[in-house]
């Protein structure tokens, strides 16, 4: 990375890792390789504020200060999906099913989206989560 280093997380199975960035990116990383680079995820126009594979490693999903999630194929690094916000996301979190996603934003909420497949726009059912103070992070 060119910038700070916001998350890093690994895959399931141990043998990548996920970092997001202060640089606009996210990158995947072989776990085994001592630190091999194997992509870039270029796509948000500000910091790259979490990344995490999904349960099941066959996404990656980021969240970003410019108020969006992208979701992307986590074998070919294609965008699938990107989801804008009405506010910035601090973190993303996969549920085990992987048909669930929890969101902190910086606005003392955190949101609760049931997820379809194949990924489309109108599937993101949401549930809102108030709290009192602004959410930094998510888990299940």
């Amino acid at each position: 990375h060119r910038s700070g280093v916001l998350c890093v997380n690994f895959s399931g199975d141990g043998q990548r890792l996920v970092s997001a960035s202060s640089d606009k990116t996210a990158r995947v990383w072989s776990a085994g390789s001592f630190g091999e680079c194997l992509s870039v995820l270029r796509g948000h126009r500000k910091d790259v504020s979490w990344a995490t594979f999904s349960p099941e490693d066959s996404e990656i999903l980021t969240s970003s200060d410019d108020r969006s999630v992208i979701f992307w194929d986590a074998e070919t690094f294609l965008r699938l999906q990107t989801v804008g916000q009405p506010q910035r996301i601090n973190c993303v979190s996969y549920a085990c099913d992987g048909h669930h996603i929890a969101l902190a934003f910086r606005t003392k909420e955190a949101v609760i989206w049931r997820v379809e497949r194949p990924l489309r726009t109108a599937d993101f059912v949401p549930t809102v989560l108030r709290q009192r103070a602004d959410a930094f992070a998510v888990a299940w």
